[in-house]
């Protein structure tokens, strides 16, 4: 059954990536905020301060015009909000995926609108097969729990049929991946252990991942024993891994992965970034109005892509994008934005002798 085989991406996919990769001033990771409404209230999410409006969301219209000269790209995120808010969210991603080709696309998702999810699967995915989706469930906590952080009664229930559905959707399309993400901050951090290994014994998630809080409550960073009770959960992780292998290189990309969270270790203990931030050059912010940041905690816009035409490479060019680029290499800006941290192990060539090393156990039951 064609469903249960591991993700194909074809060698014009692969051409793309590889020279992606080797060209180390071009961009080859973006993030699409496609809205910034959400139907939850979480306290620690960046843009819980910001109004539930439409806030100027570019229409399919004006994606196409933004996507005109996107080029390439590695990794497609489209995020918000909650990106399943857009009824359009087919079409947006149909747009974009018919520019960029990425071969690696992610969509997260608080999991309360199963019925689009799983419409998005079905109609999105079959017309781009040589795409790997990864469709990412937010989960913090079990039960009642889970829905008092996320400021809503039932969410964690919602989130469990999304992820049941996916899940059986995965039997029939074979570039899906299914993974859970939780967000680490001080309101779970005592039960998240709990909490990945219950989701790991009960619903066969492909990957768990952990997202430093960053916006909103107290950030967890202010405990001085942080450090090590991130390294205690990432360790959890190492133990947790699924036996699912259905990204094509799932092997290199869970060392990625790995090297990302000991990046993400350093910065909390207050020993910076283990190589020069690439946020700006390799990666960049598309928000919901057309502005490009070079990711999502600088609040400092390059440009408008509607102002562009467009054009991205000429945006970046310009001369105060240039300036704030050069900024965050030379300054050591340094923040625990995973995104961007991945982006550094991926495009600094000084990091992938330790991705090397870090495969070989990535590797367990059910091969590469």
């Amino acid at each position: 059954m064609r469903g249960l085989g591991r993700t194909k991406v074809s060698w014009r996919a692969w051409s793309r990536v590889a020279g992606s990769l080797l060209r180390f001033r071009r961009v080859g990771y973006l993030v699409v905020f496609v809205t910034s409404r959400c139907n939850l209230r979480c306290p620690f999410c960046l843009l819980s301060f910001q109004s539930p409006s439409r806030r100027s969301e570019l229409t399919p219209e004006e994606f196409r015009r933004v996507a005109r000269k996107l080029g390439p790209l590695v990794q497609l995120s489209l995020t918000g909000g909650e990106p399943f808010l857009r009824h359009d969210l087919s079409e947006v991603a149909g747009i974009l995926l018919q520019r960029t080709r990425a071969p690696f696309v992610s969509v997260s998702t608080n999991g309360w609108f199963t019925d689009r999810i799983t419409t998005f699967v079905r109609e999105v995915l079959p017309r781009f097969p040589d795409s790997s989706f990864r469709l990412v469930v937010s989960i913090d906590a079990l039960g009642e729990e889970h829905d008092r952080l996320r400021g809503r009664p039932g969410t964690f229930q919602r989130a469990l049929e999304t992820s049941r559905a996916l899940l059986e959707l995965r039997r029939s399309h074979f570039n899906l991946v299914v993974d859970a993400n939780a967000v680490v901050h001080p309101l779970n951090q005592d039960r998240l252990k709990e909490t990945l290994e219950t989701l790991h014994r009960t619903l066969g998630f492909d990957n768990l991942s952990l997202t430093w809080a960053r916006g909103g409550i107290s950030n967890p960073s202010s405990n001085p024993d942080s450090p090590q009770r991130y390294l205690a959960l990432v360790e959890t992780l190492r133990r947790l891994r699924g036996p699912q292998r259905r990204r094509a290189l799932s092997s290199m990309w869970r060392a990625v992965a790995q090297v990302t969270r000991e990046g993400v270790a350093q910065v909390l203990a207050g020993g910076g970034l283990p190589a020069p931030c690439v946020a700006g050059r390799n990666l960049v912010v598309l928000r919901q109005d057309g502005e490009v940041l070079p990711c999502e905690m600088l609040d400092c816009s390059l440009g408008n892509l509607l102002e562009h035409a467009g054009d991205l490479g000429s945006l970046l060019a310009s001369s105060r994008a240039r300036a704030l680029t050069r900024w965050i290499r030379r300054s050591g800006c340094a923040c625990t934005y995973e995104c961007a941290m991945s982006a550094g192990v991926v495009w600094n060539p000084r990091r992938w002798p330790r991705v090397v090393r870090v495969i070989p156990g990535q590797v367990g039951e059910g091969g590469p």
